[in-house]
């Protein structure tokens, strides 16, 4: 299983809408990546405090996933 990174750079609740949680995961199914089956993808949210972001950056790499995405 494939696993991906994504660090938000902002709070969970300033998205609004868990649509936008969905869109990542539904743009990878269309080449047949599922969330669950062939990929994991763990999310962690910085609040916009650059000492989070650091942090979860170096947790991701401790992790070793396959990718890392960077949300603003």
């Amino acid at each position: 299983m494939k696993r991906i990174g994504v660090l938000m750079a902002y709070r969970r609740k300033r998205l609004g809408s868990p649509s936008v949680l969905r869109r990542f995961p539904e743009g990878l199914q269309k080449p047949g990546w599922v969330e669950g089956r062939n990929i994991r993808i763990e999310t962690r949210w910085a609040a916009l405090n650059v000492e989070a972001m650091q942090r979860f950056a170096k947790e991701f790499v401790a992790l070793q996933p396959d990718l890392i995405s960077f949300a603003n």
